[in-house]
């Protein structure tokens, strides 16, 4: 890989992303906690800045469209299917693993999905974290758990607040 570079994104002095590129593309991100890396290589290039604005945005509680590209070499038709899936699931919600299954058109592969899904190379850009089991309970998350929960519940907190805002906007206005 040429013109490789990491980017630390800090969100608390425990909790960070590691967003890597290359040519110019997301090539995944990596959900840390712990210490962080003392230095990472950063070229700031222009597709460096368009992740950090839009992760800004993303943690802000504001969802903006991509403008940087994703390297999907390697990656399945098959799990591409499901990743296109799941970026319709809103902010602040959840589906199911078989939810997710069913939508692609493979209702038995349910198992299959969450196989896939621990293997997207960009969580938070596109939201794994937003599938859970049927019965409610979180799953599995390549980051663990705890970092799963955290997303849920950012999400919930920041977006659900805006949506019973418009709501509450919307009642108060004149019919």
């Amino acid at each position: 890989m040429t013109n490789l570079y990491r980017i630390i994104y800090s969100l608390s002095k425990s909790r960070y992303l590691i967003v890597s590129c290359h040519n110019n593309i997301l090539h995944n991100i990596k959900l840390a906690v712990g210490k962080m890396p003392l230095h990472c290589l950063d070229n700031s290039s222009t597709t460096g800045n368009n992740i950090i604005t839009w992760l800004n945005a993303y943690f802000s509680g504001e969802i903006l469209p991509i403008n940087f590209s994703l390297d999907m070499s390697g990656i399945s038709s098959f799990q591409k299917d499901i990743l296109y899936c799941i970026c319709k699931i809103p902010p602040g919600e959840t589906k199911s693993y078989r939810w997710v299954a069913k939508n692609i058109g493979r209702p038995m592969a349910v198992r299959a999905v969450g196989t896939a899904l621990h293997k997207n190379p960009f969580p938070v850009v596109i939201p794994c974290h937003r599938v859970v089991r049927t019965d409610g309970r979180l799953g599995g998350f390549s980051a663990g758990t705890g970092w799963k929960r955290y997303l849920i519940s950012l999400e919930q907190r920041i977006f659900n607040r805006q949506v019973n805002s418009v709501r509450s906007v919307a009642a108060d206005s004149p019919a």
